[in-house]
């Protein structure tokens, strides 16, 4: 899949996909959520009950995260260095083993928030609003799994339980940016999927996303963990039309995750490291 990429882009977008994007001190043009509560709060605010607002959120890090707490944020912050240094030492096609392999999804993912799902049901179910999913997660096979997509999806709407019986959105779709015409939007039961951030921006998987929707909607609501995509989103929205309202939420967890020691960490990513030289020599 990479062949055309360097060592370099792909570290990055490894960095990218695992961990949270932290502004330091610089104060977001954004609403910044710490909690599902907050986003919560932010989105009965700046929306009416109805199909007139479209809630999009980011998977990884914002929704859900993988179980392993080396994976999350504030750990992979501490120790970014020298995962960094340890990622130079591996080939294109081994980091992107590494990228499926860290996932391990045969322990499934969980809710960075457990209230998410309460908000999930109150979307769908009282508030009646659109729900999707944008990711640049990959989406291909892994291992035993045909399908990391359809693992996905699987896995979040079991998390998220019954929230999605209301939900008229389940038609599956393969959208085609004509500059881009490699790198197809898959779109299917509410989740997008971009197989990466070399690919799409979510500003244009956004902008196929809005051509595709069957609904009239007012104002779009994202929630993401890195500014730069709530960035992309509003530009592509406002270029489809200047009157649609965009909010940004800037999803920044503040809770749940223990902070782990150095030694654990390195145990956990230099076994899946030693993995993917193994089996993508």
């Amino acid at each position: 899949m990479f062949k055309n990429f360097d060592n370099s882009l792909l570290i990055i977008l490894l960095l990218s996909f695992i961990t949270l994007s932290h502004a330091g001190s610089k104060k977001s043009a954004y609403h910044v959520a710490a909690s599902a509560q907050n986003v919560q709060k932010i989105i009965s605010k700046e929306s009416k009950p109805g199909f007139e607002s479209w809630i999009i959120f980011d998977l990884y890090h914002t929704l859900v995260q993988p179980k392993h707490p080396a994976t999350h944020a504030h750990n992979m912050d501490a120790y970014k260095k020298w995962l960094k240094k340890e990622l130079k030492t591996l080939t294109n096609q081994q980091l992107e083993y590494l990228l499926n392999s860290i996932i391990e999804h045969e322990k499934g993912l969980e809710l960075t928030d457990p209230h998410f799902k309460a908000l999930a049901t109150d979307i769908v179910r009282i508030r009646k609003h659109q729900i999707s999913f944008l990711t640049t997660s990959f989406a291909n096979a892994f291992s035993g799994i045909k399908s990391v997509r359809d693992w996905t999806i699987n896995t979040v709407e079991a998390l998220l339980g019954e929230s999605f019986i209301y939900d008229p959105i389940t038609y599956q779709s393969e959208l085609v940016l004509k500059e881009k015409p490699q790198h197809p939007l898959i779109y299917k039961n509410r989740f997008a999927f971009t197989n990466g951030e070399y690919g799409l921006t979510k500003g244009e998987a956004m902008a196929l996303l809005a051509a595709e929707n069957p609904y009239d909607y007012n104002t779009v609501i994202m929630i993401d963990d890195k500014e730069k995509n709530l960035i992309s989103v509003e530009s592509a929205l406002k270029a489809i039309d200047p009157n649609i309202k965009f909010i940004g939420i800037l999803f920044k967890l503040r809770a749940s995750c223990p902070k782990i020691a150095e030694d654990e960490f390195r145990t956990f990513w230099r076994s899946h490291i030693l993995k993917a030289k193994k089996s993508a020599a």
